[in-house]
């Protein structure tokens, strides 16, 4: 639910918004294919809600930058279309790949370095890397918690035949 700044930190939680929908079939994984942009990425270094002038160029609107690095934490909402009744629904399990378990593997990878590579060297440009990895077998909420203020990317490595993921939902703090 989104809220208020809370004092001591000055952060709160941003109102859910669509990240994804309609995955019928696996995702490249972005240590593939990093600079693709087929999977859209999640900014937890921003603030959608305010705007500031960028001075680069004039009268264009710019995100406000969150000072905070630390301590981030991403909700995703996952809804899958397609289950049957078993006797796992709504048991968060770890599966092994290749489960008979009707099932949907989701992956988060985070960028290892600041959003903006443009002041680095070419040497110690960002990274992706896998941050958080769950087998899912019914709508669940996944809470990615103490992650670095970057931007992430939500890929589906695996899905049980007959199965999709109607809709991937996100919070952030900020």
């Amino acid at each position: 639910m989104a809220g208020k700044n809370v004092p001591y930190d000055m952060t709160y939680l941003t109102a859910p918004e669509a990240y994804r929908h309609d995955i019928t079939e696996v995702d490249p994984s972005p240590l593939v294919d990093a600079n693709g942009d087929a999977i859209p990425d999640i900014r937890l270094d921003i603030d959608p809600n305010k705007q500031a002038i960028d001075p680069a160029v004039r009268f264009a609107p710019k995100h406000e930058v969150s000072s905070r690095a630390y301590n981030g934490q991403l909700e995703l909402y996952i809804h899958i279309d397609g289950l049957n009744a078993t006797p796992y629904r709504g048991i968060e399990a770890l599966l092994p790949e290749n489960s008979e378990t009707e099932h949907v593997n989701i992956k988060v990878w985070g960028w290892s370095s600041t959003y903006d590579n443009a002041h680095q060297p070419a040497g110690l440009r960002g990274r992706w890397c896998l941050v958080y990895e769950q087998s899912i077998v019914d709508d669940t909420l996944v809470c990615v918690r103490n992650i670095p203020n970057t931007k992430y990317r939500v890929t589906v490595s695996e899905i049980s035949e007959g199965l999709s993921v109607a809709g991937i939902i996100h919070q952030h703090t900020v």
